[in-house]
């Protein structure tokens, strides 16, 4: 039996790494680079061709990533959606039974609240939405609402007007909401259905 040097064991370990990195739609690739390896004379040519196909596996990832549309599978978008825009909307959610609790009109500190978070549910139903596939884009008055929904929720909250958050907080309150609603706003300008073929990374 062939004793298998360190210089080959890591070439192999290389190469396995680099067929994970590949996009799904290259994977035949990826099993012939890894069977050629078993096939060079050399470590050191084993070593080199490993080299080689670690930089042709990120080049061609990186390259995805970068010509990307934006339209991701619905379940990422789902979880995408819900990180984004669930802490927003329980804070609403809260300023809702605050107010109930006050009567039918709400004091200043209320009404701002209820305001600067309004973009977390109307973000989760821009994002059903799309999810349910029932609309290819955003009309001009719904992108506009939305990216106003934002400002008011980064001029008050982000601010400091209304609460004074940690910064776990704006994360959560104000940095992921925003990054939603970017999100949301570029795939309704681009007609934003969901790309049926998206397949998790390896």
């Amino acid at each position: 039996m062939t004793r298998v040097t360190p210089a080959r064991r890591l070439a192999r370990v290389m190469v396995r790494h680099a067929t994970h990195v590949l996009p799904p739609v290259q994977a035949a690739w990826g099993r012939a680079m890894a069977g050629e390896t078993e096939h060079l004379p050399s470590d050191r040519a084993a070593l080199g061709w490993a080299l080689s196909c670690l930089a042709g596996a990120y080049t061609m990832r990186i390259s995805t990533l970068t010509t990307s549309d934006l339209r991701p599978s619905r379940p990422v978008l789902a979880l995408e959606m819900l990180a984004c825009f669930t802490w927003l909307a329980w804070l609403f959610a809260s300023a809702v039974r605050q107010w109930i609790g006050q009567g039918p009109v709400p004091d200043a500190t209320i009404a701002g609240l209820l305001l600067a978070s309004l973009l977390g549910p109307v973000g989760l139903g821009a994002a059903l939405v799309f999810l349910t596939g029932r609309v290819a884009a955003l009309g001009p008055g719904a992108r506009i609402a939305l990216a106003a929904l934002a400002a008011v929720a980064l001029g008050t909250l982000g601010s400091g007007l209304l609460l004074s958050l940690a910064w776990r907080d704006y994360v959560l309150c104000v940095a992921l909401p925003l990054a939603g609603t970017l999100h949301l706003l570029e795939l309704g300008r681009a007609g934003g259905r969901l790309n049926p073929d998206a397949a998790p990374a390896a």
